[in-house]
């Protein structure tokens, strides 16, 4: 994998061209800048995991 030192800002989030094994150039989100909402509710992401569930740290209806 080939991150560019490339940096674009989108609503919320900064992105980055990488290739990958694939030998094609994908966008990866590298920071996020703002909320992040799953299925119209917000949500707390943890940007590493072991698992993809582990990706998110909670939505607004774990607190009830």
């Amino acid at each position: 994998m080939e991150i560019s030192k490339t940096r674009v800002y989108t609503n919320g989030a900064y992105i980055a061209p990488v290739k990958l094994e694939d030998g094609l150039w994908h966008w990866i989100v590298m920071e996020f800048e703002d909320d992040s909402y799953m299925d119209g509710h917000y949500v707390e992401t943890n940007e590493v995991a072991e698992t993809e569930d582990g990706l998110i740290l909670k939505d607004e209806d774990d607190e009830e």
